[in-house]
């Protein structure tokens, strides 16, 4: 419970606004004893088979990791994951930040 109350307090309010206006909805929340996970989900190609998941892990031990993937978690399309917590990702508002951004321009593009 602990390692779910720590993941649930690191999503604040600019963190869950930026999500959304991405088209990024809440979609799972899991814990085990390799530490707390949180995925958000956009439909907005799943038809296409090109969906997108952004996922928030928090170990017991080390950084928090964001990851973002298009399309089937085994063999995604694209693949970014960061780490947390240290220069030149301090926060997750930065890792947030570098994710959307990637997402925006492959979405645009």
């Amino acid at each position: 419970m602990k390692m779910i109350r720590a993941l649930l307090d690191s999503v604040d309010g600019r963190v869950e606004d930026a999500l959304a206006a991405h088209g990024f909805s809440f979609s799972a929340l899991a814990a085990d004893d390799k530490g707390a996970a949180m995925e958000f989900h956009n439909a907005e190609n799943e038809g296409q088979g090109e969906s997108w998941t952004l996922s928030l892990r928090l170990p017991p031990a080390g950084p928090a990791e964001l990851a973002l993937r298009r399309g089937a978690e085994g063999e995604p399309a694209i693949a970014l994951a960061l780490r947390v917590g240290a220069p030149p990702i301090a926060s997750l508002g930065d890792a947030l930040a570098i994710a959307m951004t990637l997402f925006a321009a492959i979405e645009q593009g």
